[in-house]
């Protein structure tokens, strides 16, 4: 979800990001701070910030009219990332803030590379009435206070934008998948940080940025092109990471995990220990078994999560479950047509990894058991629900099958084509499953 103006993050079935309210810088080291500030406080300029421009943010509201006021009538300008132009910066640039933050005028600032400076500058630098030296004012990129950990800014970082291909994503291809703001937003910001943004379906691809939102639903087309390349493919936190700390991060923990051919998985449920029912999910919550789709020598079924199998969940498709590999009997391979892929649908064929044969529904309204071949009832199609059960990182789903029934649950051990009313307002618990997406198969 999200665009530049609001906080950047990721997640599976889509993704999502962090920006603000700025943009730009240039493309040229100039003199050192210090010969620069000299020079312009002899030039008898209008105003003590003559020539200069300014991104602000991370302060009040009230605050930013003051700074505009003073700036302004100083001979400066007050910009933001939606009204500059990537290369085509201000020759003098500053990034104005009361403390670092993850808005898209602060994250501007640095893909461009120019200094951070706290607000206080302008106010002695109006006491004083000339500009003052940077070095007493620098802010840090960032600051974690649960590790107390700081990523510094670099130290060359003045007045003057780096030259593109200086900057941190400098020579870097980058396709972007996304909603049409998504997509808008990391344009502007990959560019800002020097990297170019060609089509996705191009041959030559450095890195992915998928948007990773629950209303988003990428081509699997471009998913399946994308893995057959050997492309990471990231969320937004890449980029933002990338820009704070001025290095290529690693992929692995950002890594986009994205429902498509290939995919391994497993699925998870809370079945009810009374009666089945439909609706009021939030009354049978709380008298359910947490069950989780197996393969045995027998069939399907639902058997009880191991507490160290909880522990183990997917961390965004990195492929690293936590402390424990889960067991083999309880992941699953998805399975999609090529018409499938080309179309984009949630129509696949579950392989068991213990045994490589295919969850079937063969019979309607029946127990689920196996095939050696994917045909017809050996497809289900995947449909993902808003958050209504309590917070987990896995996306919570309903799987129909062939026979337009869901598939059920339950506290018995059984996996059942239940014969509901498929398109029943509220499903029932028993029908809601969580998919942790593990990665995807080699």
């Amino acid at each position: 979800s999200g665009g530049y103006g609001q906080v950047m993050m990721s997640q599976a079935f889509g993704d999502e990001v962090v920006v603000d309210d700025d943009d730009d810088k240039k493309d040229e080291f100039g003199p050192s701070d210090e010969e620069g500030l000299e020079q312009d406080s002899h030039e008898g300029s209008p105003g003590v910030f003559a020539g200069h421009a300014f991104l602000v943010t991370g302060v009040e509201v009230e605050e930013k009219k003051k700074l505009k006021m003073e700036i302004e009538a100083q001979g400066g300008e007050i910009v933001d990332c939606h009204s500059l132009v990537a290369g085509k910066e201000p020759s003098k640039l500053l990034l104005l803030t009361a403390a670092p933050c993850r808005t898209s005028n602060f994250l501007c600032g640095l893909a461009v590379g120019v200094c951070v400076v706290s607000t206080q500058w302008v106010a002695d630098c109006l006491s004083s009435k000339q500009l003052c030296p940077f070095d007493s004012y620098r802010l840090d990129a960032s600051f974690d206070t649960h590790t107390r950990q700081r990523t510094k800014v670099p130290k060359h970082f003045g007045r003057t934008p780096m030259q593109m291909q200086d900057r941190v994503l400098g020579g870097k291809r980058i396709g972007i998948i996304g909603n049409r703001p998504f997509h808008q937003d990391h344009i502007r910001m990959v560019r800002f940080a020097g990297g170019q943004v060609v089509d996705v379906t191009g041959d030559s691809l450095d890195y992915i940025i998928c948007e990773a939102s629950t209303k988003f639903r990428p081509s699997s087309s471009q998913i399946s092109g994308a893995r057959a390349r050997k492309i990471a493919i990231v969320n937004s936190d890449w980029l933002c990471a990338c820009v704070m700390q001025q290095t290529l991060v690693g992929t692995e923990a950002f890594r986009v995990a994205l429902v498509g051919n290939g995919a391994r998985i497993r699925l998870f449920c809370l079945a009810p220990l009374a009666a089945p029912q439909i609706g009021g999910v939030g009354a049978v919550v709380q008298d359910a078994r947490y069950l989780v789709l197996t393969a045995t020598k027998t069939g399907v079924q639902a058997l009880p999560v191991q507490e160290d199998a909880l522990q183990g969940t997917s961390d965004g498709g990195s492929g690293h479950t936590g402390t424990c590999q889960p067991q083999e009997n309880t992941v699953w391979v998805l399975e999609q047509s090529g018409a499938d892929q080309q179309r984009s649908t949630r129509r696949f064929a579950l392989r068991s990894c213990l045994n490589s044969h295919y969850l079937s529904t063969f019979e309607k309204g029946g127990a689920l058991s196996y095939d050696d071949e994917a045909a017809f009832c050996e497809h289900v199609t995947m449909h993902e629900l808003p958050d209504i059960l309590p917070a987990s990182s896995r996306r919570k789903i309903k799987i129909e099958t062939c026979h337009k029934n869901w598939i059920g649950a339950y506290a018995d051990g059984g996996v059942r084509d239940t014969c509901l009313v498929t398109h029943a307002t509220q499903p029932a618990v028993q029908h809601i499953f969580e998919m942790d997406i593990l990665g995807f198969q080699d």
